[in-house]
């Protein structure tokens, strides 16, 4: 890769989200149909014989014995890429919870997403990635919810991460300095966190609905030294925001030129929440 040209790597790239965005657009017509877009057959379809993506959706009849051979050949990182896709079908961003402010250091990676009423987890350690016990191989664990209650639990199953895996893993965590990795649009709230602040700030619009809030922003305004906020500017700018649907944040960050702005921005209540596994030796296992 690093022979490459910058030409030939623009034309790779081209081409390559150019592939993605047929893809995900056949994914998208086939999902309003209620189709999966691989198989063709219809989301609550299932026969033993004929594993496929949509198999993650709990189709009627499926039991959790049925995901024994599937899983042990699937990737775990094209998973957890359909399940993203499925996810932002509902609700953009707020449905995949991979913050890694929520998680712990010892986590190479763990993921939260959320569908109707299911919930995915997949989690990976520092020791899972290095092999432990029977299990020498790099593995993630995978854990499913339905309607709060278990499906399958963490402890189930030890997913081998292919050669694949570790390429996309190194990749995730800029290991691979060639590549600059992204879930595309599979995008969830890391990738929202990691856009520039103003412009993260500027793009926002306020809602009605605080229970479905991707994000939650708190200010700590101060006039600067010598001046004084207006109690008029202040009440212009809350007004401005119900008419515009513009938050008072960006607002006030363009309109009260003699004050420092710090703003503090934070999941809002919408987000799913990032369910964790508990180390290996706990008594109990949450999720």
């Amino acid at each position: 890769m690093r022979d490459l040209t910058q030409e030939e790597k623009d034309r790779i790239n081209k081409q390559e989200i150019e592939r993605s965005e047929k893809e995900y657009e056949g994914f998208v017509s086939a999902f309003k149909e209620k189709k999966c877009f691989y198989c063709n057959q219809k989301l609550d379809y299932f026969n033993k014989k004929e594993p496929c993506f949509h198999w993650l959706l709990i189709p009627p009849g499926i039991k959790k014995n049925d995901f024994n051979l599937f899983l042990k050949n699937s990737e775990c990182f094209r998973l957890i890429a359909y399940l993203r896709w499925v996810a932002n079908q509902e609700a953009k961003f707020r449905n995949i919870n991979d913050l890694k402010i929520e998680s712990k250091d010892s986590r190479i990676f763990e993921t939260t997403i959320k569908f109707q009423d299911k919930e995915w987890t997949f989690c990976c350690n520092k020791s899972d990635l290095e092999g432990h016990g029977r299990f020498i191989f790099p593995h993630c664990h995978l854990s499913i919810k339905i309607n709060g209650k278990r499906f399958i639990n963490f402890n189930d199953y030890h997913l081998r991460l292919s050669e694949q895996d570790l390429f996309e893993l190194d990749s995730h965590l800029g290991k691979n300095k060639e590549i600059k990795y992204h879930w595309g649009r599979g995008a969830g709230m890391q990738d929202l966190m990691n856009l520039e602040e103003d412009f993260l700030i500027d793009n926002m619009r306020t809602t009605g609905n605080e229970s479905k809030s991707t994000f939650h922003m708190s200010n700590i305004i101060q006039a600067k030294e010598g001046e004084t906020i207006s109690g008029d500017e202040v009440q212009d700018i809350i007004d401005e925001s119900k008419i515009t649907g513009k938050t008072i944040t960006s607002l006030a960050r363009k309109k009260l030129k003699n004050t420092s702005i710090i703003t503090i921005v934070s999941p809002g209540e919408g987000v799913v929440e990032l369910k964790k596994r508990y180390s290996r030796g706990s008594k109990k296992e949450n999720g």
